[in-house]
């Protein structure tokens, strides 16, 4: 895979498709867009990276959120607790992750994965192989 960057209109429209193939699981849109106001913000860019393009030796973690998707669209600061989570999981490992790893496809879980890959510099696993 030929590196890809994502900046914000690659992340409209990775939440746009990401809801459309989600089928209403992993988040409404709606909730995803305080994390798209959060990454243009940012204004960090993300790099996908296929599993086969990093090193045999890569942790990836895998960040999400789980719940109602109408809660979650209701409150909740999907900015900060996911990096909180993947960095005390991070703290538990003997090797520190060196990917983020969605888990699962929908509006918010394609971005929450997003927004901590942007906020630590990791790249996000875009596919993984079969």
């Amino acid at each position: 895979m030929t590196t890809k960057t994502l900046g914000p209109a690659e992340f409209e429209q990775l939440a746009l498709g990401a809801c459309l193939l989600g089928g209403g699981g992993g988040g409404p849109l709606s909730g995803a867009a305080p994390l798209l106001d959060y990454l243009r913000e940012l204004g960090r860019p993300v790099t996908l990276a296929e599993a086969d393009d990093l090193p045999a030796d890569t942790l990836a973690a895998c960040v999400a959120g789980i719940g109602a998707p109408n809660a979650a669209s209701h409150g909740g600061d999907f900015t900060a607790a996911p990096l909180l989570a993947f960095t005390r999981y991070a703290s538990l490992l003997a090797q520190a992750p060196g990917a983020v790893l969605p888990a699962e496809i929908g509006a918010m879980n394609s971005l929450i994965p997003a927004v901590v890959a942007a906020q630590t510099g990791l790249p996000l696993v875009a596919r993984c192989p079969r």
